[in-house]
């Protein structure tokens, strides 16, 4: 919800000062999320996370969330404007889950048991996990959400880019 209004206000500021922008993922004409059970796939028309990573802002963890310099357990928006803008894609990762160590601490905080390190993230089962949260979060707390998130906290990733075991430097 936050996400959407912040969206939602800043095509507004932007209108105001003349610039063409639209905000994808509540326009419902444009956005829709659409299960393909036969693949196992859960997709949808626009991603915030697949626009940082082209972007070049930073990569994807085991869990499918987006890792950038400020870690995993964080939430992005993206807009389409009409403007010519600076680009970071040049520092755009040429793997898309450059900056994962694979540690496995995810696949231990999934409550799901929708991660592990061969599969790698099971978007049903993390669905079908978050549906059932939803509903109980809803009921007993008023809250409406789609959410779980375990995975993103209480990892190394949480809120800096993780540390690469041939990265690290010896202390004398």
């Amino acid at each position: 919800m936050a996400n959407e209004k912040l969206q939602k206000f800043l095509v507004e500021q932007l209108q105001k000062e003349g610039i063409i922008a639209i905000a994808p993922s509540i326009e419902q004409e444009l956005f829709r999320m659409i299960p393909k059970i036969e693949n196992s796939i859960w997709v949808s028309t626009w991603s915030h996370r697949h626009m940082a990573f082209a972007a070049g802002l930073g990569s994807f963890g085991l869990s499918d969330g987006f890792i950038n310099e400020k870690g995993i357990a964080m939430r992005c928006g993206s807009l389409v404007v009409d403007l010519k803008l600076p680009s970071d894609a040049g520092n755009r990762p040429s793997d898309p889950y450059a900056y994962c160590t694979n540690c496995g601490e995810c696949v231990e905080r999934c409550p799901a048991g929708a991660i592990s390190l061969e599969t790698r993230h099971d978007k049903i089962k993390c669905a079908n996990y978050c549906f059932k949260t939803t509903k109980y979060i809803k009921k007993n707390f008023g809250i409406d959400i789609y959410s779980c998130g375990l995975c993103q906290c209480g990892v190394s990733c949480q809120d800096g880019l993780p540390m690469r075991e041939n990265t690290l430097t010896q202390k004398d």
